[in-house]
């Protein structure tokens, strides 16, 4: 759902049918949750019922076995992995139709559902951005190179998710490291070399026995 909600967000034109499809049917998600546990448990059930009549019992089972873990788990997990998505969307039609089917006992479960877990919010909470962040600044084989953030990226990033719960004492500098000035220096062109090198806009005066800062010094030439 919260991919989903993603695909809303971005627009994508190309996209634009199946997310509308796919939209209605995950507008409800333990009501389809439910459905699409129930088709697959009777699924499972009715498979080897089914080949147990053709076939002796252990032909049976290992036949609906190796259909259901091929064809029921990893094909369809292998291409939903990459074209949920337009899978969903082309499947939708055939999902709706199962959910009316099923309705009379998955509506109520879903119901109960909704009553009891409440509703998931397509929302990230802040902890879950930050991996997600940091999940795109690992190379990944195969994925494509916009995909990825650079280091500098992912700092600002992850920053600005930080900046609410940060205080003064999280981005201070220590005194011992802080680029300062004596008032007595004197201000000719290899000490203002010295402040534009530092990139500081302005770099902080300190009177000598004062024990504080007198003021600024601004880091350009006036």
């Amino acid at each position: 759902m919260r991919r989903l909600s993603l695909f809303v967000a971005r627009f994508w034109p190309c996209h634009r049918e199946f997310r509308l499809d796919a939209m209605r049917v995950v507008a409800h998600p333990h009501y389809l949750l439910a459905t699409l546990l129930l088709c697959n448990a009777c699924a499972m059930e009715a498979l080897p019922l089914f080949l147990d009549r053709l076939l002796n019992p252990w032909a049976a089972i290992l036949l609906s076995v190796s259909a259901i873990l091929i064809f029921g788990e990893i094909v369809p997990q292998a291409i939903c992995k990459r074209y949920g998505l337009q899978v969903g969307a082309h499947l939708a039609p055939l999902v709706r139709t199962l959910m009316l089917v099923t309705g009379a006992v998955t509506y109520p479960i879903a119901v109960l559902l909704d009553a009891t877990l409440g509703e998931e919010s397509a929302r990230f909470r802040k902890a879950e951005l930050r991996a997600l962040v940091s999940l795109h600044a690992e190379p990944e084989p195969g994925a494509s190179p916009d995909c990825l953030l650079s280091a500098d990226e992912v700092q600002v990033i992850q920053g600005a998710l930080d900046m609410a719960a940060k205080t003064a004492v999280h981005a201070l500098t220590p005194l011992d490291k802080v680029f300062a000035l004596p008032e007595e220096a004197l201000v000719d062109e290899s000490l203002l070399r010295r402040v534009i090198e530092k990139g500081h806009s302005r770099v902080p005066v300190f009177r000598r026995g004062a024990g504080g800062c007198g003021g600024g010094l601004g880091g350009g030439a006036d």
